[in-house]
């Protein structure tokens, strides 16, 4: 009877052994899930007028989030994204209507944007950051 009791005692305790194992792998990986890498898109406004930079960003199935600045004259704006999100960027002056840069990319670094020119002929470009 005392042997087939300690048997019992040494397959409870391998099974609490294997029971806390296992919660504690449980619990570390949603912690490591949940921190998903971010990147950093910049915005520079170095042209003569100023520019109005739309961002539109989504991940995977998620609404596309949509953001608009304003940025004067020789100004910076930075923004962090999910790493992996689908952005699609343009750029215009405050004044009009028109686009005179777009661009859509998959979010895999740090992005700088750069607008340029005159009022009469704005440019944009991607610019290492």
């Amino acid at each position: 009877m005392q042997f087939s009791h300690s048997i019992k005692s040494a397959k409870a305790l391998g099974l609490a052994a294997v029971a806390a194992t296992t919660m504690m792998s449980a619990n570390i990986a949603p912690t490591m899930a949940q921190t998903a890498s971010t990147h950093t898109i910049t915005f520079h406004n170095a042209g003569f007028y100023n520019a109005d930079f739309l961002i539109t960003h989504s991940i995977s199935s998620r609404l596309p989030s949509v953001q608009a600045i304003n940025i004067p004259l020789n100004q910076r704006r930075s923004f962090q994204i999910p790493s992996g999100s689908v952005v699609v960027l343009m750029m215009r002056k405050s004044d009009s209507q028109g686009v005179f840069f777009r661009q859509k990319l998959v979010v895999k670094n740090n992005i700088c944007f750069q607008s340029g020119g005159t009022l009469f002929n704005a440019t944009g470009k991607v610019v290492s950051c």
